[in-house]
């Protein structure tokens, strides 16, 4: 049991029957772990809501009369879908363009991951619109928990024996693009990094590296609105666009990911400004990340100073400090105590006081964490300043403690 803590969980309603029985359950969970804060996953489209309504009010009511304050947690800026008909928004210049010009409504990651464009004119006005729909929906809850609140970003890298490959290999020519397909019909476009040929005659390879960088955006759209709140010129010369990205990359990269994050920054405003409209009591938080990309430690890599900034464009302290925010839960995942203290206390820093820190931590079947490394995890939260810890999620919890 955690004692002295005030925490918050995480929390999916999935495919359960939310009974009296499993309302209950919930309730003594929260009560036996101090938790004060449910963040309750709504999907922004109103027809989904509209569908689950009344069991959504049940959790709520029966959470409310538990004294919890329960936050519906929304995926800004990553909308997965089974389908597109469950979008939010359902213009394709409304998704983001990656490095290599690959549209995400064409080839979305997982083939289910939409990512929506916060410099599209209907983006931001649109999420915010959701936001405030949320809670007039359902008055009970005591605001808005921003999931996703980030620009995606992933470096992949693939590579592949071709020993055996044949005279295919005579195929392969850096740059070109390889595109491949699995069984569900999702796509990804690789492109060719490395070809390592042993003999052209016989045809005996190597390797084939292949590579995609899957970072945003750089849509005509973006670049224009970069070149006017910048007045860096990106050359008239450059015509595509991996050749554009390479330059910013090269010569304006301060600039770019300044912009990139004012992006992200101006969406956090937006949907503050929609929430005080509304009701000026509700709250707003946010789900940030510690390294860019996460899951370092896990792939045995280096914390990267800066990256959470460079690459997923979120400047979180910058939101804790305007005001922007009620308090924070940064996702401190797939760590041991030791780096969850460390980067917890540089959290807490980061902050500067202006609001809580709940230190998100992970429990799932391929991280699995026992009740002696709970109590070293709650120490070192405690140590560094946390209000709480922020367990990630009930499904992943329930039984340990």
């Amino acid at each position: 049991m955690l004692e002295e803590m005030e925490n918050a969980v995480w929390l999916y309603m999935g495919k359960r029957e939310w009974n009296p029985e499993q309302l209950s359950n919930l309730a003594a969970w929260c009560e036996r772990n101090r938790i004060s804060k449910v963040l309750l996953h709504l999907p922004l489209h109103a027809r989904l809501r509209i569908e689950n309504a009344e069991e959504i009010r049940a959790l709520i009511d029966s959470c409310g009369a538990q004294g919890l304050e329960i936050h519906a947690m929304i995926t800004t800026l990553v909308q997965r879908v089974e389908s597109r008909s469950d979008l939010l928004l359902q213009d394709r210049d409304c998704y983001c363009i990656d490095q290599h010009g690959v549209a995400n409504w064409d080839e979305p990651p997982l083939g289910k991951l939409f990512l929506p464009d916060p410099s599209h004119p209907l983006t931001v006005p649109t999420i915010s619109a959701a936001c405030r729909d949320i809670v007039e929906q359902f008055p009970g809850l005591a605001g808005i928990h921003l999931d996703f609140i980030r620009f995606y970003y992933y470096q992949s890298e693939l590579k592949v024996d071709i020993r055996n490959g044949g005279h295919w290999n005579s195929l392969l020519k850096p740059g070109e693009p390889i595109r491949l397909q699995t069984a569900d019909g999702s796509t990804a476009t690789f492109f060719i990094g490395e070809v390592n040929r042993a003999f052209q005659d016989p045809p005996i390879g190597r390797e084939l590296v292949l590579q995609r960088t899957y970072t945003y955006c750089y849509c005509s759209r973006c670049l224009s609105l970069f070149q006017q709140s910048s007045g860096v010129d990106i050359p008239v010369s450059l015509q595509d666009t991996p050749a554009i990205a390479k330059w910013l990359q090269d010569h304006a990269k301060e600039p770019w990911l300044q912009f990139r994050a004012s992006l992200i920054s101006d969406t956090v405003r937006a949907i503050r400004e929609a929430m005080r409209e509304h009701d000026p009591a509700k709250q707003l938080s946010a789900a940030v990340w510690y390294n860019a990309p996460y899951g370092n430690e896990l792939r045995e890599e280096p914390l990267v100073a800066g990256s959470v900034y460079e690459h997923f464009a979120q400047a979180w302290w910058e939101w804790a400090q305007e005001g922007l925010l009620d308090f924070v839960c940064p996702m401190n995942y797939w760590l041991k105590p030791s780096s969850f203290g460390k980067i917890t206390q540089s959290q807490v820093v980061q902050s500067a006081a202006k609001v809580p820190v709940y230190a998100g931590l992970l429990r799932s079947a391929e991280f699995p964490i026992e009740r002696s490394d709970l109590e070293l995890y709650k120490q070192e939260a405690k140590s560094a300043g946390a209000r709480g810890l922020s367990f990630f999620s009930y499904d992943g919890w329930r039984e340990l403690i």
